[in-house]
């Protein structure tokens, strides 16, 4: 038999990935807090409050951001499939009495919702869905806008699944994750003045700021992550990335832009 030169080549193919977990989640500066005290514009009234539509948000931007068959790029479509369902059962989303009405509800008012980007452009987040009260939401659809995908596409950041469950009833907790995960550099540390604090998360309390409910806060999300590790100092609210590999040098300041 001749002896022949085998030639062998390389040629991608995309039908062989993996769809990835949704088990980091990602987050937008500009999708997120969008609903949050500290980006509300006086006399405007947001329906949107609480925990469930602060986790569907990162559920939404995460699917947007990462390789999942439960969302379709080409037509903005979010399909409430297995994976993304297990996301939600897994940050739980669906716990309590009224969890999954609350989860419905939630969902139609984002629907309904209109607000004002920095731009000062009028956004809408949903186009259509078919969720409707009182029915199963497995397997219904959510199409995008434009406009939002492309707020939940811009400079995402992420931040571990694993912790909301231990911060659930946590509201300040939950928000200094957020912010820790959108703001923290990743060779520096990040202050946030507790006199700045009450600013920027408006809708915690007195007690919520007081130094015992911090530390104790604080505690807890060091406990429920090991992203960044939070301390407590006189004045500031530290945030340093918890990376052996890195030498941390300098810190940045978390402060509100004033108009």
């Amino acid at each position: 038999m001749k002896n022949e030169l085998l030639e062998l080549t390389l040629e991608p193919i995309s039908d062989i990935d993996s769809p990835e977990s949704f088990s980091t989640l990602y987050v937008t500066a500009e999708a997120y807090p969008f609903f949050l005290p500290m980006r509300n514009q006086p006399g405007v009234e947001h329906k949107l409050s609480g925990r469930v539509p602060r986790v569907l948000s990162l559920l939404f931007t995460t699917a947007v951001n990462i390789k999942t068959k439960d969302y379709d790029p080409k037509t903005r479509t979010l399909t409430i499939g297995r994976d993304f369902r297990q996301a939600a059962n897994r940050a739980k989303l669906l716990t309590g009495g009224s969890g999954y009405e609350d989860l419905i509800r939630t969902i139609l008012e984002y629907r309904d919702l209109t607000f004002t980007n920095k731009y000062g452009k009028e956004i809408h987040p949903i186009k259509s869905t078919t969720i409707k009260t009182g029915e199963r939401w497995s397997n219904k659809t959510i199409v995008f806008t434009a406009e939002y995908e492309k707020m939940m596409k811009r400079n995402p950041k992420t931040l571990p699944l694993s912790a909301l469950p231990k911060l659930r009833g946590r509201s300040v907790a939950a928000e200094i994750l957020v912010l820790a995960a959108l703001y923290t550099p990743e060779e520096q540390r990040l202050a946030i003045s507790r006199d700045d604090l009450p600013v920027i998360l408006q809708s915690t309390g007195t007690t919520s700021q007081s130094p015992a409910k911090l530390i104790d806060t604080l505690e807890v999300l060091n406990f429920s992550q090991e992203s960044w590790n939070f301390s407590l100092t006189e004045n500031y609210i530290v945030i340093c990335p918890f990376r052996t590999d890195v030498e941390v040098i300098g810190t940045m300041q978390l402060v509100r832009q004033l108009d």
